[in-house]
């Protein structure tokens, strides 16, 4: 089966409700916890991304007014723990929030 990413996910549900990230220091992806909400039930789940993945969160609540690049970086990339968590704090992306935020 072939992995499905983020935008492909986002296309296809309701909402995506990313929880937490998790990175092991000098890995090449990073682990995603979320709940994903379609046909008005919802699920939690985890998936690994890439950077382009983390790209793709990063802009999205850019354009809902939330710059957590900063944040995010801060915790993933700049500590010398093995393994480093970023929280996120109840952001649900949906596209009708980031059409009434665009």
């Amino acid at each position: 089966m072939e992995a499905i990413n983020l935008e492909q996910l986002f296309s296809t549900t309701q909402s995506i409700q990313p929880e937490h990230l998790v990175y092991e220091a000098d890995d090449e992806a990073l682990m995603l916890y979320f709940t994903v909400c379609k046909n008005d039930k919802c699920y939690h789940s985890k998936m690994t991304i890439d950077w382009t993945g983390l790209n793709w969160i990063i802009n999205k609540t850019a354009v809902m007014g939330l710059d957590l690049y900063d944040a995010i970086t801060e915790k993933l990339f700049h500590s010398s723990d093995r393994f480093r968590e970023f929280q996120f704090d109840n952001i649900v992306l949906s596209q009708s929030a980031l059409q009434v935020a665009a």
